[in-house]
């Protein structure tokens, strides 16, 4: 007993020493710092403004001065102050501390209202108003105290108010609030005992009532998520500064407080700190905007990111719209950035490295409709029986332990029908009798592409050139992923590509892109990252005992060394020859291939004589035999680079067939271990392994599965209308234009369709697919289901070939899948396919402003037509692949894009790190090109669609039709502004257009400020920072939005097949 009585006493000391040290901590170390925090300790640049500035020399951010604030204050009563008109000129100037938004007003007769705010500090506002205008706020706090109703009223001369109440916000808080605007006074009266984190904009108002604008922004607080405290007001005046600092996001509970103030008169500042959004409960800013009865032709706007209210009151006041503007205020940057400076900062810097709050991924939606489904959906569907049991039996594969594993591995290795030949060295026939089975490596090649695997090279199909109701073969080199694993040499050259950037921010240097990216491809064809590759395959032949069957140890290591060392040679030649992924990405996009027959290729015309025959390749990929070689097309890309693959293969093949034939097995060995023992990735059975294996090899099934879920017929429907109304309008803007090859477009256009893939196309699919196709899914045996559909995909892929018709079955498994978020255009075909995974955030808001959604997915339908008009669509005129005519220009906006490509650029991370690089100008043009035009053609459509609309409404009913705009704008007419008529009258009225931009900007952020080395290098879109500097920043109607400087170049510049500026 005694022990235990001293034990227990050193454990309660030992946690008494503990805690006090904790409290000693927690007292020594410092408060945070945040973003903009004025604490000298905080003067860091990773606590300023964060910097995505994109140049092709750096420039500062643009900053706003800001003008002091003056309010006297009570606590108990209403107290006024009076700002006396000024003795010079007729315009009264206040200064008061609210936070506002920037724009500025003139009006028919001269005068004008101008407003200018700085976001973090104070507000000021200059008026020249020759009319009374009063502006009434008031809050009330019902008798139980749990919430407050807040209704704002403004009156202009000819007394007509409009009233605006707000939500209900659980707080406990009152306050009552009056400001009057007069010619000679700015009246404030505020009674608090606690202080509701507001936000409130101002009131705009012109002579005569013609435009009235409210902008009110509060933040609502739960008593969960949020405590806010304040201190004892002095019962003497005071002057307080009221500024509100930035918006963030933690995954705890943030209390917001107000700083304490002495009982003396003195300054105090009253900070609003961090809302708190919580996992549960989310205090978010609530916006109502109310448009008055009629605008000013004249009027101009200035937007800061509290515009975006536009989106609330009479043009949205559904809860999905409020929602919209919300998230859209929160992605904007919080801090002063002007948006002609860099437009991607100011729309997308309230997420660039914010680690709670992230953009939105249509992706992502997708992906988790489908898991879900695949969880939790239906398992006794015939339709999809097939897919529940292979998704089963891949999720119980993580209960096989290793060594099964291997031994099932290798009887997938043994379904080929070849064995290591033991031949390869010189004193084989010493040891044995028994001669190995013939190897033919045509063959050999064949049966490894009908499992889906290609070591050298791949035969796939594309569009014929002649037909485009036809498909042909095409010759690529391999470009088929693993649905399992990733590539591994890659995995380790990526690793000290991210060690060097992190060594970049520590020492604070410029990152040049172009160098690295140069020693990371480097590193992956004759570096590391094959020694990597090459120890992997050491320790799986290990692992597998693939040489065991040699009984002699000295033979076993030999045969087992040489074939390495020969894969190791073989590797590095292919390495010296091998073009690099932009590359290889650009000529496939572009279409550069050259068309063969068979025959040309077997009797040496294509690539000179050949270790194999590709009659036999063909013959066993496609399981039948070719009776007219010279008949059959064959699509070559990079045909010299083939033909010098092929001698690498020829020199060893040549006297060498059985080591050649152990390499080609120890490719095929390396691929089975990968995927089933080794990948690297998610491991083996876990849920992230096998969704991508269902998705990626029976994307028929997954399709299915994933409409069956949606079920929308509705956004369907939306999205036919809107791929209908761009069609139909560009048809309509390229035939009243003045180019040169209108009529060459005109007829590409009238065959031009946009497909989408829904349930019963899908369903038709995959009966097709059950019907034609051998499906053999066994439970709980992932392994044999595994080498099934590996084999399934093929025959699925070259069944495609006999198909008569180029229907819904090719164009939803060929070309893209239904639950991808991007769209895809085909100008062999001449038609592109908008997948209904895009119909989701950010793309999509089903409910949202009509100019949101073209800012997503009209743009992507526009992007994708558009596609038939850049320099790899011109390649085929609607019917075959023979090139158009092209305008003179379009021919010249082009040159001038690919100039502006061929710069410098440098783009500053928040973490000092500026990134330098040039962009290969040709993978990247044409996708420029699309989004410039498509900008402008969606915005367009939006335009044509309240035209249309205005235009039905005209024509259906029966009661007068609305006043003219001019009727409107003169106060005549109906006594409410009408939506549509405020849109047409060019524009005057920039809230829309500007919000239209901004949305589309936010469509690209990104969650990092920092770039993806094989984003910038590799893929043919630009890097978010310079999609949106390069496709929307210089774009003349963007200028115009925002009131940018536009060059003379602008016009030069803007590619437009519409032909109208």
């Amino acid at each position: 007993m005694a022990g235990a009585n001293k034990r227990t006493t050193c454990v309660l000391a030992a946690t008494a020493i503990i805690f006090i040290i904790v409290i000693i901590i927690l007292c020594l170390v410092p408060d945070p710092c945040y973003r903009n925090d004025p604490r000298p300790e905080c003067q860091h640049p990773k606590h300023r403004a964060r910097v995505g500035d994109i140049t092709t020399s750096p420039q500062p951010p643009t900053s706003t001065s800001s003008s002091s604030t003056t309010t006297t204050r009570s606590p108990s009563t209403s107290s006024t102050t009076t700002t006396e008109k000024p003795s010079v000129g007729d315009s009264t100037t206040t200064a008061f501390s609210t936070h506002i938004s920037e724009s500025s007003l003139s009006t028919d007769d001269g005068s004008a209202t101008t407003i200018v705010s700085d976001i973090t500090d104070s507000t000021k506002i200059t008026e020249t108003l020759e009319k009374e205008t009063t502006v009434t706020a008031t809050t009330e706090l019902p008798e139980d105290g749990t919430t407050t109703e807040m209704y704002y009223e403004v009156t202009t001369i000819d007394n007509r108010s409009t009233t605006l109440e707000l939500e209900k916000i659980g707080n406990e808080t009152s306050t009552s609030t009056t400001f009057e605007a007069t010619e000679r006074e700015v009246t404030t009266t505020e009674t608090s005992e606690e202080t509701v984190a507001a936000d409130m904009s101002t009131t705009e108002t012109s002579e005569s009532g013609n435009i009235t604008e409210i902008f009110v922004t509060e933040t609502a607080t739960t008593e969960n998520d949020t405590d806010i405290s304040t201190t004892e007001t002095a019962q003497t005046e005071k002057v307080t500064d009221i500024s509100t600092t930035e918006t963030a996001y933690t995954e705890r509970e943030t209390g917001t407080s107000t700083t304490e103030t002495a009982e003396t008169e003195n300054e105090t500042d009253i900070s609003t700190t961090e809302t708190a959004y919580t996992e549960q409960e989310t205090g978010i800013s609530t916006t109502e905007t109310e448009i008055s009865d009629a605008t000013t032709a004249s009027t101009t706007a200035v937007y800061t990111k509290h515009k975006v209210e536009i989106l609330s009151g009479d043009i949205c006041n559904t809860p999905i719209c409020r929602e919209v503007s919300r998230r859209m205020l929160d992605i904007m940057d919080p801090n002063d950035v002007d948006p002609c400076e860099d437009f991607y900062q100011y729309s997308c810097g309230g997420v660039l490295d914010d680690p709670f709050l992230k953009p939105e991924d249509a992706q992502v939606y997708a992906d988790n409709i489908i898991r879900d489904a695949l969880t939790n959906g239906d398992k006794d569907d015939e339709e999809l029986k097939e897919l529940f049991v292979m998704y089963d039996s891949c999720i119980n594969y993580t209960s096989v332990n290793k060594t099964h594993r291997i031994n099932l591995a290798m009887e997938v290795f043994n379904e080929l029908g070849y064995k290591f030949n033991p031949m390869a060295i010189d004193n084989y026939k010493i040891e044995n009798t028994t001669e190995p089975e013939t190897f033919d490596l045509g063959i050999a090649l064949g049966e490894m592409m009908k499992r889906h695997f290609a070591p050298f090279f791949d035969i796939i199909v594309d569009v014929s050139k002649d037909d485009r109701t036809k498909l042909n073969l095409k010759m690529v080199l391999p470009s088929f992923q693993s649905a399992f694993t990733g590539d591994r040499s890659k995995g380790v050259c990526y690793r000290i590509f991210k060690e060097k950037v992190e060594e970049a921010k520590q020492e604070e240097m410029v990152f040049d892109v172009n160098l690295h990216y140069k020693d990371y491809e480097n590193c992956t064809k004759i570096g590391l990252g094959l020694l990597e590759r090459m120890n992997h395959i050491k320790n799986s032949i290990d692992d597998l005992g693939l040489f065991d069957f040699i009984g002699n140890t000295t033979s076993r290591e030999k045969i087992n060394s040489e074939t390495r060392q020969e894969l190791d040679m073989m590797l590095a030649k292919f390495a010296n020859v091998t073009p690099s992924i932009p590359e290889i990405r650009r000529t496939i996009l572009h279409k550069d291939y050259e068309e063969v027959t068979l025959s040309d290729i077997d009797d040496g015309t294509v690539f000179g004589e050949l270790p194999f025959k590709m009659k036999d390749v063909i013959e066993t990929l496609l399981g039948q035999p070719i009776s007219n070689p010279q008949d059959l097309k064959i699509q070559v890309y990079f045909k010299d680079v083939l033909a010098k693959l092929f001698g690498i293969i020829y020199d060893i093949y040549d006297g060498q067939e059985p080591l050649m034939q152990n390499v080609v097995l120890l490719m095929w060995m390396e691929h089975i271990y990968d995927d089933l023992i080794s990948p690297l990735g998610p491991p083996p059975g876990s849920p992230d392994y096998c969704f991508s294996a269902v998705t990626k090899l029976m994307d028929d099934y997954v399709s299915l599965l994933y409409l069956k879920e949606l079920s929308e017929q509705m956004l369907e429907d939306q999205m036919k209308h809107m791929i209908d109304l761009t069609l139909g309008l560009m048809r309509t803007q390229v035939e009243a234009s003045e180019l040169d090859s209108r009529h060459d477009f005109l007829q590409k256009l009238v065959t031009l369709t946009g497909e989408i893939a829904g349930v019963e196309g899908s369903r038709r699919s995959l009966q097709w697919n059950k019907d034609n196709i051998m499906i053999n899914i066994t439970a709980n045996d992932f392994t044999a289901n595994y080498m099934n559909l590996m084999q399934t995909y093929r025959k699925r892929l070259y069944s495609l070939l006999d198909n008569p018709n180029i229907d819904e079955r090719t164009l939803w498994s060929l070309l893209n899948f239904p639950y991808k978020k991007t769209g895809v255009a085909s100008p062999g075909l001449n038609k592109f396919l908008i997948p209904h995974g895009a119909m989701s955030p950010p793309y999509f808001y089903n409910g949202a402003p009509a100019y949101i959604n073209y800012a997503g997915i009209g743009h992507m339908i526009a992007h994708e037509i558009l596609h038939g008009f850049e320099s790899t669509g011109m390649q085929f005129n609607g019917v075959q692949k023979s090139a158009m005519k092209s305008d003179k220009t379009l021919i010249e906006a082009s040159e001038c894009q690919a100039m502006k490509l061929s710069n410098t650029f440098h783009v500053n991370s928040s973490t000092d790190v500026q990134y330098s690089f040039q962009l290969n100008a040709s993978l990247n043009l044409n996708e420029l090109l699309a989004d410039l035009a498509a900008t402008n053609l969606a915005w367009d459509v939006y335009i044509e669609g309240l035209r249309n609309q205005r235009t039905k409404s005209l024509t259906s009913t029966a009661v007068s039709p609305r006043p003219r705009i001019t009727e409107i704008l003169s106060g005549g007419g109906e006594t409410t502004t009408n939506l549509y008529d405020l849109a047409l009258i060019h524009w005057e009225d920039k809230l829309i257009l500007q919000t239209y931009f901004i949305k589309t900007a936010q469509n690209q952020c990104s969650p990092t400020s920092e770039l993806d080395i094989l984003q910038v290098m590799e893929n043919e879109h630009l890097p978010p920072q310079l999609r949106v500097k390069l496709g929307l920043q210089n774009n003349k109607l963007f200028k115009e939005a925002f009131n940018c400087p536009i060059k003379p170049e602008d016009d030069i510049c803007f590619f437009n097949p519409m032909g109208l500026n």
